[in-house]
């Protein structure tokens, strides 16, 4: 994983901004069309995430090749890819108690 820079912590979450606005706004919604929206959104999200940050996988095959940052997207289980991205995000964003210190 990358560390984030000022600049790239800083683009990532100008680009994520307005994705988790209306994720979120799907998700309060009822309706199976607005929780593919949202599913859809959070996929987004964490693509751009898993873009920005990961650099290589080590350890990991996919399809019996080493795994990439493009075969864990394409190829990979979606749980996976899923951990990953908030792994990131956990190590990349302060939480609300960090935010207060």
């Amino acid at each position: 994983m990358l560390r984030m820079s000022f600049v790239r912590r800083h683009r990532l979450i100008q680009e994520l901004k307005g994705l988790a606005g209306e994720q979120r706004f799907h998700a309060a919604q009822e309706g199976v069309e607005s929780e593919i929206a949202a599913a859809e959104l959070r996929g987004r999200i964490d693509e751009s995430v898993i873009r920005t940050a990961l650099v290589q996988i080590e350890g990991l095959s996919i399809g019996g090749a080493p795994a990439t940052v493009e075969s864990l997207l394409e190829d990979g289980p979606e749980d996976l890819a899923y951990e990953i991205a908030e792994a990131i995000a956990d190590e990349s964003f302060l939480n609300e108690e960090e935010r207060k210190n």
